[in-house]
């Protein structure tokens, strides 16, 4: 389906209902600063892709605050209601800077109008994921350099909102006694050492982090993470920072308590009656641009993965519950410069590994803002291919060890159709399914000889090859 945009603007997130209806988000390119808001537009559309509503929305200082989309954002349809945590550079303020931060505003669905903006979620907020739970309640998290610094879980409806930070990264300090802000600093000589000695500020806008996911468990909220543990074993080592890249990402997972925001403790300090999971417990902090020091406490990190050498690190993690209360994770594979492969691994909400971590070939590609949809015990990651105009769609389901591995289809328009394929020397039957119910899935017509062709339909229609020897 084709979807409206008369102002080019460019797309920022979508979601949908169960009525087949899309709701999407579009934002004017580029910059306005320091003080033009750039342009924003809130569409819902039905299922054949006709807009049924459209609303500009007030990106002025009292609005969004807006003068350039950062490139993160999430959304969320639940119960009639609409959630977007975004992440954009605000117009001026008075110490006559663009500052940025992550935002989260709930929408009516129905009129698209804002049932309330609840302003900043975190500093410089620089990826987030947005969920929901059978409370009727958003849940999200945000990636905070600053403001705070962390990971940042927030739960939240149009009429209340909580926060809590979960765990917490380490932290590059400077390397001059006098801070750009002209103030000198005694040396900081805890983490000083060999020929670098390091002061009392700080103004680290890296997080050594990837956010994975966040989900609803019988536990609590289990989140995921790619982050730099260093060879103790820590997080919160500031002596292990000056670079993009200082130690290892590896998968981390810590589950909290639902009603995280009764816990004891404040700040960026996880305390043991926050988490359920055991693990990493660990006590550190920073000081801020201004000398002040500002405590840290992680604790119940569970490491998913082992990867003790720099030419080995995870990223792009993705995660989803899945119908028996396991989480699947995925990932790829990266050395500095490079895409090794993709790995998925299952878990329990407590961290117990069910499913050791699998190699997943190079087939399998994970965007960076692609969310996953659950399907059952499996997921369905869609994706588009820069090398040629096609969207490709990939199930991930248990297998057991004799399994083949996945097959991915790429589905391409050509005129009135839709052209389905896979790669040369894969035999298998092409079936097909209006809403992917367990018993109906059909065989495709002609689909045991690649591509086949299909009419392009405003009807859904989802594809699986199914291996044959």
């Amino acid at each position: 389906m084709a979807l409206a945009n008369p102002q080019a603007q460019g797309l920022v997130g979508a979601t949908g209902d169960d009525a087949g209806k899309v709701f999407y988000l579009t934002v004017q390119p580029g910059s306005g600063a320091p003080n033009t808001p750039r342009r924003a537009t809130l569409t819902k559309a039905g299922p054949t892709g006709a807009t049924l509503a459209s609303t500009p929305l007030d990106t002025s200082a009292a609005g969004l605050n807006m003068v350039e989309f950062f490139k993160v954002a999430s959304m969320q349809h639940l119960n009639g209601k609409l959630a977007v945590m975004l992440g954009r550079t605000m117009l001026q303020s008075g110490d006559g800077l663009n500052h940025q931060g992550g935002i989260a505003v709930v929408f009516n669905a129905a009129t698209l109008a804002v049932e309330r903006n609840w302003g900043q979620t975190s500093g410089h907020s620089f990826e987030s994921v947005l969920t929901t739970n059978a409370a009727g309640e958003f849940v999200g998290i945000d990636l905070g350099d600053n403001y705070p610094r962390g990971i940042h879980l927030h739960k939240f409806t149009g009429t209340s909102k909580r926060s809590r930070v979960i765990s917490g990264f380490k932290t590059l300090h400077g390397t001059t006694a006098r801070s750009p802000a002209g103030t000198t600093y005694p040396a900081y000589d805890e983490i000083s050492g060999g020929s670098t000695t390091y002061y009392r500020w700080s103004n680290d806008n890296r997080t050594y982090t990837e956010l994975g996911g966040v989900a609803p468990t019988s536990l609590g909220y289990a989140v995921s993470f790619a982050g730099e543990r260093s060879p103790a074993g820590r997080l919160l080592d500031n002596s292990r920072t000056g670079a993009n890249l200082n130690d290892p990402r590896n998968i981390g997972l810590v589950t909290v308590i639902e009603t995280f925001q009764n816990a004891s403790g404040s700040g960026a300090e996880a305390s043991n009656d926050l988490v359920v999971t055991s693990g990493l417990v660990e006590a550190g902090g920073f000081y801020s641009f201004g000398g002040g020091w500002t405590p840290q406490r992680n604790a119940g990190v569970v490491w998913l993965s082992d990867y003790t050498d720099p030419a080995h690190n995870a990223s792009r993690l993705k995660m989803s519950s899945r119908a028996d209360g396991s989480l699947l994770l995925l990932w790829e594979l990266w050395n500095s410069t490079r895409y090794l492969g993709t790995r998925g691994i299952s878990v329990a909400a407590n961290g117990t590994v069910l499913h050791a971590e699998t190699d997943l070939g190079s087939q399998v590609r994970l965007g960076r803002r692609d969310d996953p949809m659950r399907l059952d015990n499996g997921i369905l990651l869609v994706s588009a291919n820069k090398a040629d105009p096609a969207l490709e769609l990939t199930v991930i389901e248990p297998a057991g060890p004799s399994a083949p591995p996945p097959v991915e289809l790429t589905v391409t328009r050509s005129g009135g159709n839709v052209v389905i394929d896979w790669p040369a020397g894969v035999n298998g039957v092409l079936q097909q399914s209006e809403n992917l119910a367990p018993g109906s899935w059909t065989n495709a017509p002609n689909g045991t000889t690649r591509p086949v062709t299909r009419p392009a339909t405003p009807t859904k229609m989802f594809y699986r090859l199914v291996p044959v020897p």
